[in-house]
């Protein structure tokens, strides 16, 4: 039987850190991210909830999904959206149609309140 060395659990644990990096950026370089990013900044019902925002963040450990096919496709992703007022964690849900990222709901809790807001898809273009 053979051992584990210290080399095995240095090399396991660096592959395994290259992964999660990879990940991280994979996501936060799709258009979906893009896409959702924008929408928290420039929302009007999130910028009443924590006033202007000045840094979104993907909440990689709370997960993210991505699919894309064609002109078609659906992303999720959750994020903290920091705002000069307050700080939002967002759940923003999208589809793809038509080669243009559209938000079909997105879940808001502020400041870990016990209320969660829900904006619904207005099914317009996130970019004006």
């Amino acid at each position: 039987m053979i051992k584990p060395r210290l080399h095995h659990f240095v090399m396991l644990a660096v592959f395994f850190v290259i992964l999660i990096v990879s990940l991280i950026i994979f996501a936060t370089h799709t258009e979906a991210y893009e896409e959702s990013e924008l929408f928290a900044r420039q929302d009007r019902r999130i910028f009443d909830l924590v006033g202007k925002v000045v840094e979104v963040r993907l909440r990689f450990w709370d997960g993210f999904e991505f699919t894309s096919a064609g002109s078609g496709g659906e992303a999720s992703f959750v994020m903290d959206v920091f705002g000069d007022n307050r700080k939002a964690v967002m759940d923003i849900r999208l589809h793809r149609a038509a080669n243009r990222w559209y938000e079909d709901v997105v879940y808001i809790r502020v400041n870990g309140d016990s209320e969660l807001h829900t904006i619904y898809g207005e099914h317009r273009e996130i970019r004006p």
